[in-house]
């Protein structure tokens, strides 16, 4: 019993250090989030800024604004305008 407790432990700290190196990579390639406060005007009318409530993702965020948009694409285009698929609160997400 023993053995099998340390063994899924042990699984469980792979999982989680796995995850933390994924999400410090795909951090790397965005920089770091603009945040509501640090916000200027949008560059041009068609952007719009969301500000990230607790408990949402980009997922969520996709959902609330994505129309007739797949759901995949919008949040590609999410990725693409925010650099990171990390959400903060009271972070400003820039939507398409």
């Amino acid at each position: 019993m023993a053995r099998r407790v340390g063994a899924v432990l042990a699984a469980f700290m792979a999982v989680v250090a796995a995850a933390s190196v994924l999400d410090a990579v795909l951090v790397s390639f965005g920089g770091n989030p603009a945040f509501a406060a640090e916000a200027g005007p949008a560059s041009a009318p068609s952007n719009v800024v969301h500000v990230a409530r607790g408990g949402e993702s980009l997922w969520t965020i996709a959902d609330e604004h994505r129309d007739n948009v797949s759901r995949d694409a919008y949040v590609r285009n999410l990725i693409d305008l925010n650099g990171s698929t990390t959400v903060i609160v009271g972070q400003a997400v820039m939507l398409p």
